[in-house]
């Protein structure tokens, strides 16, 4: 839990300083609670920010298998070949199962043992392995969470209000300038970009296995998921639109969700394509 805490100042090491002046000012603390209900969220009464553990293990499942599957996917792609299957290799199908059932357990409410000993997250995997990177870009996502949460007091927000989703726009972009705007490097960039991207497909797949579009409190997950990647300021031939929408493509195959993509546009306009069919589910689902 100590890697989490620190997980703010780590990513974003030049806002460090200014970080923890808002953290003493504010009185902000941070809980771990083991409840399946609790994801993330800022308590404005107690000036608490709260996470759930059993959201953490799913979402660093998520970075694990996000990564994998990319990877594999570009390989696929260097290599010409038209269609990519999750289960082509046994790295992307291990991967990609392990983020399902630990996915659909916590939608469930279900208590499970880790379903794969061999694929879990340890304090200090080797470097360039799966579960390093995994580590990595987990520890980035959570940091953008948090940086959420803590924007949610930074911009002194009420409890659920009229305003709430207002509110939700302003924090995510508060969250995403913290840590994506600015850096001159476009290794911890990209980095940083695929943490936040990592965050909004996990919380988006949540409300695929919903069947849920909108929500009455929070803006839709697939707006919060272009519109902060746009706010970064990437071209849309770069890499980190391919990333989304690779992961997005999938998670809506999984859902059984049919898109009609342009295989000729930019991986931008892909992701925006991808966008809209989520849109479709409606309100109603």
């Amino acid at each position: 839990m100590s890697a989490i805490a620190a997980s703010p100042f780590r990513v974003a090491p030049e806002a460090g300083r200014q970080l923890a002046s808002e953290i003493t000012a504010r009185k902000i603390t941070l809980e771990f609670v083991d409840k399946v209900e609790v994801h993330a969220e800022y308590i404005p009464s107690r000036s608490i920010v709260r996470l759930g553990t059993p959201f953490l293990e799913v979402l660093w499942s998520a970075a694990h298998a996000f990564i994998v599957i990319f990877d594999e996917y570009e390989k696929a792609n260097k290599r010409g070949e038209q269609y990519f299957h999750v289960d082509g290799t046994e790295r992307t199908a291990r991967a990609y199962m392990l983020y399902r059932e630990l996915l659909q357990a916590h939608i469930s409410k279900t208590t499970i043992n880790w379903p794969q000993p061999a694929i879990k997250p340890v304090r200090f995997p080797v470097p360039e392995t799966d579960g390093y990177c995994a580590n990595e870009i987990f520890l980035t996502a959570i940091s953008w969470v948090m940086h959420h949460e803590i924007a949610h007091a930074r911009l002194d927000h009420e409890e659920l209000t009229v305003n709430s989703i207002q509110q939700e726009i302003d924090a995510d972009r508060a969250a995403t300038e913290w840590l994506c705007i600015g850096v001159p490097e476009p290794g911890p960039q990209f980095k940083r970009a695929l943490g936040v991207s990592c965050a909004i497909l996990h919380l988006l797949a949540y409300d695929l296995e919903r069947r849920r579009a909108m929500s009455t409190t929070h803006p839709p997950t697939f707006e919060r998921l272009i519109e902060n990647i746009n706010r970064m300021g990437f071209p849309e031939t770069h890499k980190i639109y391919a990333f989304a929408f690779a992961l997005l493509e999938i998670l809506l195959a999984q859902c059984k969700v049919q898109i009609k993509i342009d295989r000729t546009a930019s991986f931008h306009d892909k992701l925006v394509s991808a966008c809209l069919a989520v849109r479709s589910l409606g309100s109603a689902c």
